[in-house]
């Protein structure tokens, strides 16, 4: 008999994240539908042109090229699975193909509601946390998998410099260029002390609270910096079996989400395609690949209000009915795949959001299963 495994859903966090989603892209959409008519005149006027000429072009998009990118989008989530899967088998993660899947997929959703995709990472780390995996491991696998993510920016970089250079210097991609930079530096300084400088920083921290312990404050501050201390060097460990343990299921997870990542910026072209015959692929490919990386982050749910405006740099790279792609591009890319991470989660839950009345909680069965 399978265990029972209780997943803590906050039904009001929910309904409050996929509200303000809303909210923000509604915003984001009255301000941008206007934004491409050129013309004179009031704003009511120029929405109502804009809306028209929107209507108009993505009713008359090439049904081929859509579909196509629907396709793209289903490999790429295929490859995600596969990636996943060979990931969680170099740290000795024993989940079903099925249970992988839902780990993958679930949270596409609960990421969409949340800032900085943080949804989706505690649902994950819930998950490990009930298969009997430790903090620090389950930490390693789901920052591994981000890095991996970031490993085909790496790889195209010099296509980004030529094709997307125009993009990043502009007003609104610069004002969010600055946000992830130094939302990226902190991290990587923050990670480099904490892995490679891990047992200075522990002789400065015992310096540091020298004669100081027997405060009750001075006390817990230092019980919890040594634990964090501690837990880090459990992680880099963690880090170290990806590479030494097993290296050939790494080499394969990182090919396979350079294969994914290629996959992915290859909906926006095929949009393009779909809409226009001005097929500047390849400015349109890298632009697209700057937006993400930007987005990956946001501190609005799903990017919501942010990704809709900066889809206006697709402009700088291509002269097509730029909100129609925009539209298109994140129903495709983002809307869908979201839809269907909620309708996995709660189809794998099987139960109802639950009422005021009863806990937040689902139960889910299949969670038990290695």
């Amino acid at each position: 008999m399978k265990n029972k495994t209780s997943i803590p859903i906050d039904a009001g966090k929910i309904r409050k994240g996929a509200a303000l989603f809303v909210l923000l892209t509604l915003i984001a959409w009255m301000l941008l539908i206007p934004a491409g008519i050129s013309e004179q005149g009031s704003f009511a006027h120029r929405w109502h042109k804009g809306f028209n000429s929107l209507k108009s072009s993505v009713g008359g998009a090439d049904v081929f090229f859509i579909s196509a990118a629907f396709g793209i989008v289903l490999i790429q989530m295929f490859l995600s699975v596969i990636k996943m899967s060979l990931i969680l088998k170099a740290q000795d993660v024993s989940f079903s193909l099925v249970k992988t899947a839902r780990f993958t997929l679930c949270p596409l959703f609960l990421s969409s509601i949340t800032p900085l995709q943080s949804g989706g990472i505690a649902y994950q780390l819930y998950i490990l946390k009930k298969s009997g995996h430790n903090f620090s491991k389950s930490v390693a696998l789901i920052t591994f998998k981000s890095a991996l993510n970031g490993l085909f920016l790496v790889v195209a970089f010099p296509l980004l410099l030529v094709y997307a250079g125009s993009a990043l210097k502009s007003g609104f991609f610069s004002e969010l260029s600055n946000y992830v930079l130094f939302f990226y530096l902190f991290v990587a300084i923050f990670f480099y002390c904490v892995m490679f400088r891990n047992r200075q920083l522990k002789k400065t921290v015992v310096f540091a609270f020298r004669g100081k312990r027997s405060n009750p404050v001075a006390g817990f501050l230092f019980k919890l910096l040594m634990k964090f201390l501690n837990s880090v060097e459990n992680l880099s460990k963690n880090y170290e079996s990806f590479f030494f343990e097993h290296p050939l299921k790494t080499t394969l997870a990182a090919l396979i989400a350079i294969a994914e990542m290629g996959m992915y910026f290859l909906i926006t072209p095929c949009l393009a395609m779909a809409l226009s015959p001005d097929r500047n692929l390849a400015g349109l490919y890298a632009t697209g690949m700057a937006i993400s990386y930007i987005l990956a982050y946001s501190p609005t749910p799903g990017g919501s209000g942010i990704a809709e405006l900066s889809g206006m740099g697709f402009a700088l790279s291509w002269n097509g009915p730029v909100t129609a792609l925009i539209l298109l591009w994140r129903i495709v890319a983002h809307y869908s795949p979201a839809v269907f991470g909620g309708f996995l989660l709660f189809f794998s839950i099987g139960r109802d959001i639950p009422q005021k009345k009863r806990p937040a909680v689902f139960d889910a069965c299949p969670d038990g299963e290695n």
